[in-house]
């Protein structure tokens, strides 16, 4: 959470594994509960597949992904596949840092499934509570999945308006952007996708607290006991 330079004093407690800190700026104090806290989020992109199928035949199709279909990718099942209604993705908030995880969350166990990659929020435009910001993005997408159906690598970069309640939190986000993608569909080698058309979204909704699997350089991912491939 991107707290700004104006802040005075800050003093943190431990309340039943959630850090609470307590922000003192001139005679206004707020308290605020938010290490860990998990945001809803929508990410969509659009642009085409370019690479090599089975047979050695190029490629070349218009593609479409959307919160399903990462999600689904990186639990390494097919993209289309009917995703479980506790594993959502999720943009974690943390304390003094403009780096935030975006994780496949299991709502129902508050513990992070996957760690799909990272949204870098430019602190130039983060200097301290405000209601309204310009701002720009940059989320970079990690090697996780399955054998056959999984994310190698992905970089895109957004531009949009953020708004931020009193104690410097992220409440909504709006942009869109452009990047690039390389991924597995059902197969065993990669392609790239060059996309020219993707939005990410927040209103702020919390999903919950991530409580348990804290480690979010996890690449490994267990669901129903173990990684499930189609």
């Amino acid at each position: 959470m991107i707290m700004g330079r104006i802040l005075k004093t800050t003093k943190r407690w431990c309340m039943g594994g959630v850090v609470v800190s307590m922000i003192m700026l001139g005679a206004q104090v707020w308290a605020i509960a938010v290490s860990n806290e998990v945001i809803d989020v929508s990410m969509s992109m659009e642009g085409e597949v370019q690479g090599v199928d089975k047979h050695g035949n190029a490629i070349a199709a218009p593609v479409n992904l959307t919160n399903r279909d990462l999600v689904n990718l990186a639990l390494g099942l097919r993209p289309r596949t009917h995703v479980p209604v506790e594993a959502v993705l999720g943009l974690v908030q943390l304390d003094d840092t403009n780096t935030l995880p975006l994780i496949v969350f299991d709502a129902k166990n508050s513990s992070n499934l996957v760690t799909v990659g990272t949204v870098t929020l430019d602190p130039a435009h983060l200097t301290g509570p405000k209601s309204n910001a310009t701002l720009f993005a940059q989320i970079d997408l990690l090697d996780v999945g399955g054998v056959s159906n999984r994310i190698v690598i992905g970089q895109l970069f957004f531009a949009g308006t953020a708004r931020f309640i009193t104690n410097g939190l992220l409440k909504t986000l709006s942009s869109k952007g452009v990047g690039t993608l390389t991924a597995q569909f059902n197969a065993t080698n990669s392609m790239d996708v060059l996309i020219y058309k993707a939005q990410f979204h927040t209103q702020g909704g919390k999903l919950g607290i991530l409580t348990n699997n804290v480690d979010f350089s996890i690449a490994e991912t267990r669901i129903g006991g173990g990684l499930v491939e189609p």
